[in-house]
């Protein structure tokens, strides 16, 4: 309700809110999530928030990849594709933790 409140008062005064239409607005979005579960020591509320933001990121690489290659000099794109890689597994040990969903 919080985010429905700020984004009415952003538009109220004519302003462009970040929505998750966006990957940004996604990242937004899911940081609020994040921040409330650790706000409330939510271990599992922790993890599944980051699985999110891991999703929403390795889209961003992933376009970035399909998409955008041409605009990257040539040793900026092994950087790119070593860091999706790393997501993938970040995502795959939090995915292997003791806890069930």
């Amino acid at each position: 309700a919080n985010n429905v409140s700020l984004l009415f008062e952003i538009r109220k005064l004519a302003g462009s809110p970040i929505e998750d239409t966006t990957s940004l607005g996604k990242l937004a979005v899911l940081w609020h999530a994040m921040a409330n579960a650790i706000n409330l020591q939510d271990t599992k509320g922790i993890l599944l928030a980051s699985l999110d933001i891991e999703a929403v990121i390795i889209q961003v690489y992933q376009h970035a990849l399909l998409q955008d290659l041409k605009y990257f000099p040539d040793d900026i794109v092994p950087i790119i594709k070593q860091q999706l890689e790393s997501l993938h597994r970040d995502g795959e040990m939090i995915r292997q933790w003791p806890w069930k969903c």
